[in-house]
């Protein structure tokens, strides 16, 4: 999770975790308690907002805030949190003003900037707010605009909002972080991965946002400074810190009298770098006169404005430290100082590369509690770090399998306590692509890229066998009701059947049955299903619209191999759509003899779905499906 002690978020697509897991990345607004907080985070095209509450049955509320159409890539809230902003980039991208107490929308700006907003920031005072452009991909241009708030608080809907200043960004370092200087709200910092710029916007009435650009070589300070990741500015001074991946920070300060030819002595220069964490630097804010840091380490650290630690969290235990936001509702200017050697500041929450979000105490650095020194409570956790490559839902538990392809990791999650129940580490080498759970959850199948089908059982995930009959990506899987088939579609069209089946005569093991190459096109379904009659059938769809249906009871009896039992054209020579997607239709009352019939659900990339007959081989019905986002790519029946 990525959060700001300043209250921005903004997305870091250069992270390899930025897409993995749902409160990675946030911003949040904070209460005094946090035994009662709400925190905001965005997912996807959407924002959420949790509620934290003392019900010791109901830990965490989520609702909804939906409004974008793309990824929201960054979320700010002003110092007093009365106002919240999300942003998103793309193609008719949105900015949104929200309330965070009635949860509605403010205002909605369409399009602020051609491609959307890459970070936004909202200053101490709420009178104005910047925005960083996303990269235009037609003219490689950036911008940086700021807006007067002034007129949105007045009056909320009525005023229109245009951009009061706005200036294009050199091209060369793509910026990704802005920040405003608390002590001089008429200056910004924004920084890329080898350059930071210090703006200054005089509003109202000026269009123009003057700024400079500091040189930084290596050969200044006789090391190697790291790519910047975030920058912010020291409370009751003039300098402006600017972290790296190694831990350290670069420190500007103002010129001077030692200002060069061409340059202001309020200009700034790199003075030094000194090293505040072991580690990556993720987070840098100020709360009062700290400026506040958290690093890869997992530590959360207090420093004033000379850069002396003065305070220090170091026992979370949560995974690498991506945000940090203070409990600051209702004030604009927040107190947090050291008062005899003793922490003065608000409590705060924590997110992490790992997907945790904390509630931390801030009074457990004065006086920690034996049982938990840190003061942290955990709120929230995302399932797994990595991308999600297939989800299962548990027949009989409130549980969920994840599968995670890029760590190569497969969790048992807990949905009512939001916890991990088992995780099972496998082999990065198998590349795990597909999933399926048996239907009494006694075991669970995964489908890797090599062409390897994995067979472990359900409750402790320990293995049972791993079947090697593909040289090819395993793409479908499905097991049968009873649990004695096990069927897996290639990248190659080929479709592979494994029995649960007697051998030697002493004992069942898992053995291959047979192969029968299906397809001359991707396999776009493959099911299991049960006839009224209660006669056990396998079928394939292919892109190449050719519906098979496979000879089971053959197959296992006679040891003959896979072969097709049918193989049937679902779309007329000359028709229009390709299927995309296939299961077996759930009963339909509302057809007459319905229940002596098979039906198949099959979708089309032309946004049609048919009730398909494989026995008399015609469409009883044809429905139109959903026509936006692209087309169905997976049908699935439940009660």
């Amino acid at each position: 999770m990525h959060l700001t002690g300043n209250q921005t978020w903004r997305s870091a697509p250069q992270n390899k975790h930025s897409k993995s897991q749902l409160l990675r990345n946030a911003a949040l607004m904070t209460e005094h308690n946090l035994r009662n907080t709400p925190a905001y985070f965005p997912s996807s095209c959407s924002c959420h907002l949790a509620a934290h509450s003392q019900l010791p049955w109901l830990s965490c509320v989520l609702l909804l805030w939906q409004g974008h159409r793309n990824a929201i890539s960054c979320l700010a809230a002003s110092s007093d949190r009365f106002l919240l902003v999300s942003a998103d980039a793309g193609s008719d991208s949105l900015l949104v003003f929200w309330d965070p107490v009635s949860c509605q929308p403010i205002r909605t700006l369409q399009q602020p900037h051609t491609a959307g907003v890459a970070a936004v920031a909202i200053a101490p005072d709420a009178s104005q707010m910047a925005t960083l452009s996303a990269v235009d991909a037609s003219t490689g241009l950036q911008e940086i605009s700021v807006w007067d708030l002034r007129p949105l608080t007045a009056s909320p809907s009525s005023t229109p909002m245009t951009a009061a200043a706005t200036t294009p960004i050199p091209t060369g370092d793509v910026q990704t972080c802005v920040c405003y200087n608390q002590n001089d709200m008429s200056e910004l910092v924004t920084n890329g991965r080898r350059r930071s710029y210090f703006w200054r916007s005089q509003l109202p009435g000026s269009k123009l946002i003057s700024y400079y650009s500091p040189p930084l070589k290596a050969s200044d300070f006789h090391q190697e400074v790291g790519d910047f990741v975030t920058s912010v500015f020291v409370p009751g001074s003039t300098q402006a810190l600017t972290s790296t991946p190694d831990g350290d920070v670069v420190v500007w300060d103002e010129q001077g009298q030692s200002a060069q030819m061409g340059t202001r002595a309020t200009d700034r220069r790199a003075i030094k770098i000194m090293r505040l964490h072991g580690s990556a630097i993720h987070h840098l804010s100020t709360i009062g006169d700290f400026v506040v840091s958290g690093g890869a380490d997992g530590l959360v650290r207090f420093f004033d404005s000379m850069l002396r630690m003065c305070a220090w969290f170091e026992q979370l235990d949560a995974g690498p430290v991506g945000c940090v936001s203070f409990a600051t509702k209702g004030q604009q200017h927040t107190q947090a100082l050291m008062l005899m050697q003793r922490l003065e500041a608000p409590n705060f929450m924590v997110s992490t590369l790992s997907g945790k979000l904390l509630a931390v105490t801030s009074n457990a650095f004065n006086n920690p509690d034996l049982d938990n020194p840190s003061g942290a409570e955990l709120l929230m956790e995302s399932p797994a770090a990595g991308s999600i490559a297939d989800v299962a839902a548990h027949p009989l538990r409130a549980e969920l399998l994840l599968l995670n392809s890029e760590e190569g990791q497969l969790l048992r999650w807990n949905l009512v306590d939001r916890s991990c129940v088992v995780m099972r580490q496998l082999s990065r080498d198998y590349k795990l692509v597909r999933m399926v759970l048996a239907r009494d959850g006694s075991f669970v199948v995964l489908g890797c890229e090599a062409g390897h089908v994995v067979v472990l059982k359900g409750d402790s995930l320990e293995d049972v066998v791993v079947l090697r009959n593909s040289r090819h990506p395993i793409v479908r899987l499905s097991v049968s009701s009873s649990g004695q088939y096990i069927a897996a579609a290639d990248g190659s069209g080929q479709v592979i059947l494994y029995g649960y089946l007697p051998y030697k005569g002493s004992f069942l093991r898992w053995d291959l049955v047979g192969r029968y190459k299906a397809h001359h096109d991707a396999v776009v379904g493959l099911h299991f299903g049960e006839a009224p009659s209660g006669q056990t059938r396998l079928f394939s769809l292919g892109a190449d619209k050719r519906l098979i249906e496979y000879d089971i009871t053959n197959a296992t009896a006679a040891n003959t191999g896979l072969s097709a039992a049918a193989v049937t054209d679902v779309v007329a020579p000359g028709g229009a759509g390709s299927p995309c997607s296939m299961c077996f239709a759930p009963p339909m009352p509302y057809y007459s003899h319905s229940s002596l019939d098979t039906l198949l659900l099959i979708a089309d990339d032309a946004y049609k779905i048919k009730a398909y007959n494989p026995d008399t081989r015609t469409a009883c019905a044809t429905y139109l499906g959903p026509t936006f986002g692209g087309p169905i790519r997976k049908l699935l029946p439940f009660r």
